[in-house]
């Protein structure tokens, strides 16, 4: 389990104005560095736009991701779309806060064997106690919806 010192090296500068364009859109890069050593790093995730109403991030599909049949493993999509959503959630937290997925519902409707994923994640709900965001998991390639799912994010102090 992380504690506060990483809460506070990691998300204060992501909701930070520091890494907030004059679009409202967030610093790319700082978001690349901030996710060095990560999951995200690990399993190859790319962000493509980041600003406080939407997430899209992107992850090529390799057989490192996959089940023994050659499809994405669940497991990969509800990584990836727990990245997106929680990455929406940190930029939305006010100031002295962090935030950590306390619920999660996700339906897997389709499958990818290779091409790139997308995922879209969208704030649907923003308060002072928990958040909610719904990720659409893509075949980037296609459109092919892959998952859908919705989390619930509580606002905790640092």
């Amino acid at each position: 389990m992380f504690g506060n010192q990483f809460f506070s090296n990691l998300l204060i500068p992501i909701h930070s104005n520091h890494h907030m364009n004059p679009d409202d859109s967030a610093d790319l890069q700082a978001i690349a560095t901030l996710h060095r050593g990560t999951l995200a790093e690990t399993l190859g995730v790319s962000f493509i736009h980041a600003e406080k109403a939407r997430i899209m991030i992107e992850l090529p599909m390799g057989p490192h991701l996959a089940t023994i049949g050659g499809g994405v493993h669940g497991g990969t999509l509800m990584a990836f779309a727990d990245i997106a959503g929680a990455l929406l959630a940190g930029l939305n937290l006010p100031a002295g806060t962090r935030t950590s997925t306390m619920e999660s519902k996700q339906n897997f409707v389709g499958s990818i064997r290779e091409g790139v994923m997308q995922a879209e994640a969208t704030l649907l709900h923003s308060g002072s106690r928990t958040m909610v965001t719904q990720t659409r998991v893509t075949n980037k390639e296609t459109g092919k919806l892959l998952a859908i799912v919705t989390q619930t994010q509580m606002t905790l102090p640092l």
